[in-house]
């Protein structure tokens, strides 16, 4: 739907426009209200101001608990450090017990032991050239003999 409304210049006359304001009924029945003030009702407000109250001590309750696993971690790590440093000193006390001056002291005056001289030293030499035998014992036996062997072997090493 097209129409010309553009081209109508009575819409532009501002004359006219004035003068149909002035004749128009209600121009002159205009009335400025104000807008009315809500009434609060106190249950709201009590309501408001009790959730605000528990918002802020859940607040306040979460630090204290946040608080207090800090301290109980910091006691914690403390108590870690001092167990590795007792640790520490315990495994050195170890170390310096164990060396071999310690050993050898225990040795010669609790055990009464004594140190080995150059005298007491003898040195054997054998003539003969070192063999390595190797058995042949089960390797042309028959599998039942070899059977009986493993059985005889086995009640052997259980000790019957």
């Amino acid at each position: 739907m097209q129409t010309n409304l553009a081209y109508d210049l009575a819409r532009f006359d501002v004359e006219a426009r004035e003068k149909a304001v002035k004749e128009s009924p209600k121009a002159s029945e205009l009335k400025i209200v104000k807008p009315r003030r809500k009434k609060v009702s106190p249950f709201k407000g009590i309501i408001a101001a009790m959730s605000a109250i528990a918002v802020c001590g859940s607040i306040l309750y979460t630090h204290v608990m946040i608080n207090e696993s800090y301290n109980q971690i910091a006691s914690e790590k403390r108590a870690l450090d001092a167990a590795i440093s007792e640790g520490v000193r315990l495994q050195s006390q170890i170390d310096s017990d164990m060396s071999l001056k310690n050993v050898e002291d225990y040795a010669v005056d609790v055990l009464g032991m004594q140190r080995i001289d150059k005298t007491q030293i003898q040195y054997i030499k054998i003539k003969s050239d070192s063999v390595i035998e190797i058995n042949n014992k089960g390797k042309n036996k028959g599998p039942i003999l070899a059977l009986k062997d493993n059985a005889k072997d086995l009640l052997e090493y259980l000790g019957f």
